[in-house]
């Protein structure tokens, strides 16, 4: 059982990286595709090394104490704390200096990826808190929760990409505006992940307030 939960979140998380880049493909030209691709890289910087230290130290620490639930306690609010706290710091830089560093990085064309960055920054964070939760729920065995949490990005990504794209780029009159309405989507999305991931991670008992913990962090 644990396996086929892998197996459909292994899936669904590879359509849910490729689903932006499968439907920008027949929304904006190759130009702004290049941009966009641009600013992805960028944002999404702070989100893999997360992963990169979720999957080489956080998760084999989890799985150390996943049958101590004291220990499990104890350990899970400070390793996650420290997790989000470099990776609320890196999304903050993002948001507030995308714009300048992309102008330092890069010339011509690419500008246009500055406020591209500050938006996907905000995916990015979701992306952090999530991975945070997951990381719990698959050393706890609850890999169902993983699969269902990427679920609700693909399901909600689908809809609202092009949603967001349509309704702020209506007389088509600049495909830019309808970029940033679907980054819109695209942060939703996220949101949505990490909303069904938390709500797994909260029926482990953890003895720790994500919710509230994870708004004063996001604030």
């Amino acid at each position: 059982r644990f396996g086929t939960w892998i197996f459909i979140s292994t899936v669904l998380t590879f359509f849910a990286n490729q689903l932006d880049r499968l439907i920008f493909g027949g929304l904006l030209d190759l130009k702004t595709l290049g941009v966009y691709g641009v600013a992805w890289l960028l944002a999404s910087t702070p989100t893999l090394a997360i992963l990169k230290v979720g999957a080489s130290v956080v998760f084999p620490t989890y799985s150390i104490v996943q049958n101590e639930p004291k220990r499990f306690k104890w350990i899970f609010p400070r390793m996650r704390m420290m997790l989000l706290a470099l990776g609320g710091f890196a999304c903050a830089g993002l948001i507030a200096c995308g714009p300048s560093l992309v102008q330092l990085l890069y010339h011509g064309p690419y500008e246009e990826a500055g406020w591209m960055v500050q938006l996907l920054a905000i995916s990015s964070w979701f992306q952090i808190l999530e991975v945070t939760n997951g990381s719990a729920l698959l050393a706890r065995g609850k890999s169902r929760w993983i699969a269902a949490s990427t679920f609700a990005k693909v399901v909600v990504m689908s809809a609202l990409l092009p949603l967001g794209f349509y309704f702020a780029n209506k007389d088509g009159s600049n495909v830019l505006y309808g970029l940033a309405g679907a980054l819109i989507g695209i942060g939703i999305s996220d949101a949505a992940r990490y909303l069904v991931s938390t709500i797994g991670s909260t029926r482990l008992k953890l003895g720790v307030s994500l919710f509230g913990t994870d708004i004063l962090l996001t604030l």
